[in-house]
């Protein structure tokens, strides 16, 4: 899975976690940027680290760990280290089959968007943001626009098909979502040649035209 990234401001942590719903004790991906240099990221889930990985000098982590069992509701998961501010993504729990790919960014500037696609549509719920506020969504050459409601939300959705790489800013912030859908599949392209009189020149010389190859 690839990694969201800000365009604004500068150094601001953001989150991705994949899937965003699904059973209890499922396992699920963490991937941030600008978590600060080699610290030690931790998943906090009611006071209690769930796991650790130390980030890369560029301020990047990923891990993958399996959420606590037997639980309902939403999980809501701090990430982050000590001494910077965390961001919040939550995992919803359900008992019905999943269908497609869903996922979380979130900003430690407030903005999150929560994503689902299916059947090559990209539906889109953006909160933290403050009511009137546009919200442009963009993927694959497709554009849908929204402005938050008075509870600070915007839907948006497009239909995409092959690979797209979904962008939506809001509130001054551009959250880039994982990659979504399937690749295009090109067949390569195959030619044969025959020249009838490539056989009987190389036979003339003592050569077998399908065992000998000499130009």
């Amino acid at each position: 899975m690839a990694l969201s990234a800000p365009a604004a401001p500068a150094g601001a942590a953001v989150v991705t976690l994949t899937p965003a719903s699904g059973p209890a004790g499922a396992e699920v991906t963490i991937s941030g940027l600008g978590l600060g240099s080699r610290r030690t990221v931790d998943v906090v889930w009611r006071g209690r680290a769930l796991a650790h990985v130390r980030a890369t000098r560029a301020g990047s982590a990923r891990l993958t760990l399996r959420l606590p069992a037997g639980r309902r509701g939403t999980l809501p998961l701090r990430v982050g280290s000590a001494g910077r501010r965390r961001v919040t993504v939550r995992y919803a729990v359900t008992t019905a089959a999943i269908a497609g790919e869903t996922g979380e960014v979130a900003s430690a500037h407030g903005p999150r968007v929560r994503y689902a696609f299916t059947g090559g549509r990209l539906v889109t719920r953006a909160a933290g943001l403050a009511p009137g506020v546009p919200a442009v969504l963009r993927a694959g050459g497709r554009v849908g626009r929204a402005r938050a409601g008075r509870g600070g939300t915007a839907r948006l959705g497009v239909d995409v098909s092959g690979r797209v790489r979904p962008v939506l800013t809001a509130g001054g912030v551009r959250l880039r979502l994982p990659a979504l859908g399937l690749a295009e599949l090109r067949p390569p392209i195959r030619a044969a040649f025959f020249y009838p009189w490539f056989p009987e020149l190389w036979r003339s010389r003592g050569y077998d035209p399908f065992t000998v190859w000499n130009p």
